[in-house]
């Protein structure tokens, strides 16, 4: 999921739609275009469907987005913002065991974690921390686990291409 208004968060969806292989499906969601991708497991058992999700609403606002679908997992694109503007890519897994939402699988948390720091040192980028977080905003209200994954720091580097490329592979 990635939202119009939030700057890293576009940009990893429009990285993800020029060079990742995303192709339209016949979906519309938030009056945008939805994208989709098959992908199979590393044995090819299994075949997956990843489809892209555009909102217009604010990334915190994105909850609304399980009125129209019902994945797995949700994997949301966004900024991480600290009041220390430190330059990150960082994830974390958000959940309401009280509504009966589980946070994310920690292996699936664990996979990207390790894939961050992989592309971190792909892409050169030694001034920034992968870090986990252990606490989080809402939404909490999905109606499947989500995972964020996010490009912390300012405004520089939400427009970072290579911090932002990084977060792509690592999600896919």
């Amino acid at each position: 999921i990635s939202s119009k208004t939030n700057l890293a968060s576009s940009n990893m969806y429009s990285l993800l739609v020029s060079k990742f292989g995303f192709s339209k499906s016949n979906d519309n969601f938030d009056n945008n275009k939805v994208y989709e991708k098959k992908i199979n497991d590393k044995d090819n058992s299994k075949s997956h469907t990843f489809k892209l999700i555009q909102s217009n609403k604010g990334i915190l606002e994105i909850g609304y987005v399980q009125d129209s679908f019902k994945p797995d997992l949700y994997i949301i694109l966004s900024t991480h913002k600290s009041e220390a503007k430190t330059k990150s890519l960082s994830c974390h897994i958000s959940g309401d065991w009280k509504k009966g939402v589980p946070p994310a699988n920690p292996n699936v948390l664990r996979s990207v974690y390790l894939k961050l720091i992989e592309m971190k040192t792909k892409f050169n980028l030694n001034e920034y921390l992968v870090t986990l977080e252990v606490t989080h905003h809402e939404p909490y209200e999905f109606n499947a686990p989500s995972i964020w994954v996010e490009v912390g720091g300012s405004e520089e580097e939400w427009n970072d291409l290579d911090a932002c490329k990084a977060v792509c592979e690592a999600v896919m």
